[in-house]
């Protein structure tokens, strides 16, 4: 095998290492944008129910974290 043969097999090993680290990288991309995009969809379809005063009960604070949660 001629170093012009071994030097040929090693740039076309590259290559096909590079197009597959760029194929792992869109694919993550694009399951980023999904991501996001499902995000954005989800916000905008809820209704504004606009600032509301929370309840001022002496037993409130306790049910404060369960209202924050659920929104």
């Amino acid at each position: 095998m001629t170093w012009a043969e071994r030097f040929g097999d090693l740039a076309v090993n590259v290559m096909l290492v590079a197009l597959n680290l760029i194929r792992i990288f869109t694919l993550l991309l694009r399951i980023a944008t999904e991501r996001i995009d499902e995000l954005v969809t989800a916000l905008s379809e809820r209704s504004e129910g606009g600032i509301r005063q929370s309840d001022t009960r002496t037993g409130s604070w306790i049910s404060l974290p369960a209202s924050v949660l659920w929104g």
